[in-house]
């Protein structure tokens, strides 16, 4: 379980790649679980349900922090991985186009949700900077059609599978390959 949680086996590889990693899965991860509650919190919101309409809005104002650090790893993770790409000779002449196109797309799909996230003056960092600008929704939109489209229509088919594939592979034999 602690090949799974702390991506051990990369650690023992390369200190850089294990930070790349553990940035990127853990901003992905606690980013969706944030996204999924999030939107459930909008649906109580604007539905009013049981009355709780109010403090669905209190819950979301607190998550905007958490929104924030995830979003700033994700982001740093994306960072090194492009980085290395451009800079580390061996990791250059392996990468494909295919390659560039994914990590360009995680990205491209972090920026846009720091984006939208200031639009709408939800970020924690940057505060209420770009309050209700009228664009804020398009902007959100265009992130999470973005989100979507690459993990539900791409991810699945992708070399990026490995972020599922491999820790059910390590969990179902017991961390053995």
């Amino acid at each position: 379980m602690l090949d799974v949680l702390l991506l051990r086996r990369t650690l023992a590889r390369s200190p850089v790649r294990w930070v790349m990693h553990m940035s990127m899965f853990y901003g992905f991860l606690v980013l969706a679980a944030l996204s999924g509650i999030s939107l459930l919190l909008d649906i109580v919101e604007h539905y009013n349900l049981a009355g709780y309409g109010h403090e669905a809005v209190m819950a979301k104002d607190m998550m905007a922090l958490p929104f924030d650090i995830f979003g700033y790893l994700l982001l740093i993770g994306a960072t090194i991985a492009i980085s290395r790409r451009i800079l580390i000779k061996f990791v250059r002449d392996n990468t494909t186009a295919y390659d560039a196109l994914l990590i360009g797309s995680v990205f491209l799909i972090t920026v846009t949700g720091f984006y939208a996230e200031w639009m709408r003056g939800n970020s924690f960092l940057v505060g209420d900077m770009f309050e209700y600008s009228i664009y804020a929704p398009h902007f959100a939109l265009i992130h999470t059609l973005l989100a979507l489209g690459l993990f539900a229509f791409i991810l699945p088919w992708s070399k990026y599978i490995h972020v599922i594939a491999t820790p059910m592979t390590l969990i179902a034999n017991r961390g053995g390959e």
